[in-house]
C-alpha cells in the first residue's frame, strides 16, 4: 500500500514523466517510498522518547555531550541505515542505469525542493 497525500498525484504524474519512469519502475519507486516511510515513522516514534529524555538534561540550545551525544549519534546512523538499505534496494531493483537516470532527476529537480529538518543536536568540547 503506497503513502498518498491528498492532492499529490499530479506531482507523481510529473515525476514519472520527467524522470522517464515506466509503469514498473514508477511501482518500484512508489512502494519503496512507501515501505520506508513506514519503517522511518516507526524508527522515529521509539527513538522520540529517548531523545526526548537526553534533552530534558539539557537546557535549550541543548549542547549534549559524551554517553548522550553518543548515543544521539547511534540513533541518527541507525535512521540513515534504514534510508540507506531501501536505496540499495531501489537501486537494485531499477538497475545501475535506470538508477542513475532516476538520482540525476532527483538531484536537479527536486532536491532544491526538499525542507531539511532542524540541525543535529551539537556536542560540547
Amino acid at each position: 500500500m503506497a503513502l498518498a497525500i491528498p492532492g499529490d498525484s499530479v506531482p507523481r504524474h510529473h515525476v514519472k514523466t520527467a524522470a522517464g519512469l515506466s509503469d514498473a519502475e514508477e511501482a518500484l519507486v512508489k512502494s519503496t517510498a512507501a515501505r520506508c516511510m513506514t519503517d522511518l515513522t516507526a524508527f522515529d516514534k521509539t527513538s522520540l522518547a529517548t531523545i526526548k529524555t537526553i534533552l530534558a538534561k539539557y537546557p535549550p540550545p541543548f549542547k549534549v555531550s559524551g554517553q548522550d551525544h553518543a548515543q544521539i549519534l547511534q540513533l541518527e546512523n541507525a535512521r540513515e541505515k534504514i534510508v540507506t538499505d531501501y536505496v540499495k534496494q531501489l537501486k537494485s531493483g531499477l538497475g545501475e542505469k535506470r538508477y542513475a537516470v532516476l538520482y540525476a532527476f532527483v538531484v536537479g529537480s527536486e532536491a532544491p525542493r526538499i525542507k531539511h529538518r532542524d540541525p543535529p543536536v551539537r556536542r560540547t568540547k
